[in-house]
């Protein structure tokens, strides 16, 4: 059965990072044509059936494991084209709020598609829970359901069906495993692509999209995140010390590659720390 909540949206609620503008679950969605857009953000999710969303002079279609986001400003049209389009759905506001769903790959209206999609229903049907019950500070706690939802979103949807996050992370672990285990000894790119049965300029390419860094500068963020510690655990340890624990051949180097990272050199690192 269709069920919807839409919030008496307070001063207090807008001045949220991110705000419940809307939430409905078990939809049997009808036709809906917009010629001046939405005032929010809108993500559908499709459970069954089959529909289309006609955005920007394009057609697309969204069946089950797929979803498909709107923007606010733009017209639109969706309607479905079997006898049921299921569908939850939820609309949603904030501060900068297109600059941070592009930022997290949701980088336009369009359809994408998630490769989490149970556990992205649940949490679009906790939102409607939450915003149908009697707490105080429900929209406080939606708030934080939808920031929930949307990093989800990140890991699980793209725009091609084997591109999210979450699935180039997958194909990366055995290399991310090795990095944090053997950060200390000489790693090179073709020990790297081994890892994962690629060429090394391929193994650049897919390590670069999914974590938008080069290998060695991910390497060298590892070491220096290990040398944070090393230098506050081992307080009596030497940065020179903590640089050969690290595998640089140089302590100058770890400086430099140090305050190139965190903005300050290990020895201030150490006395913020009162070490």
């Amino acid at each position: 059965m269709y069920e919807c909540v839409f919030p008496n949206i307070t001063e207090n609620e807008r001045r949220l990072p991110v705000y419940l503008y809307g939430v409905g679950c078990w939809h049997n969605q009808e036709h809906v044509q917009r010629t001046r857009g939405t005032v929010f953000f809108q993500w559908t999710q499709c459970f069954g059936g089959e529909g289309e969303l006609l955005v920007g002079g394009q057609k697309y279609s969204i069946r089950k494991g797929q979803g498909m986001l709107l923007y606010p400003g733009l017209p639109h049209e969706y309607y479905g084209v079997t006898e049921r389009w299921d569908v939850d759905w939820i609309a949603f506001q904030g501060y900068h709020m297109e600059y941070f769903l592009k930022n997290i790959g949701l980088d336009g209206c369009g359809t994408y598609f998630v490769a989490n999609t149970e556990g992205i229903l649940a949490k679009m049907r906790k939102i409607l829970r939450t915003a149908q019950s009697g707490s105080a500070l429900k929209w406080f706690e939606c708030s934080t359901g939808i920031y929930d939802l949307l990093m989800d979103l990140a890991k699980y949807a793209s725009k091609n069906n084997d591109d999210s996050i979450h699935k180039q992370y997958l194909r990366l672990k055995p290399v991310f495993e090795y990095i944090d285990k053997k950060y200390a000894e000489v790693i090179t790119l073709k020990m790297l692509a081994d890892l994962i049965g690629v060429t090394p300029q391929h193994f650049c390419l897919l390590f670069k999209e999914a974590s938008g860094v080069r290998p060695f500068d991910y390497i060298n963020s590892i070491r220096i995140k290990k040398g944070k510690e090393l230098l506050i655990r081992n307080k009596a340890a030497g940065i020179d010390e903590v640089s050969r624990m690290l595998g640089y051949e140089s302590v100058s180097y770890f400086c430099l590659v140090f305050r190139r990272i965190e903005g300050i050199t290990p020895g201030r690192f150490k006395k913020m720390y009162g070490v």
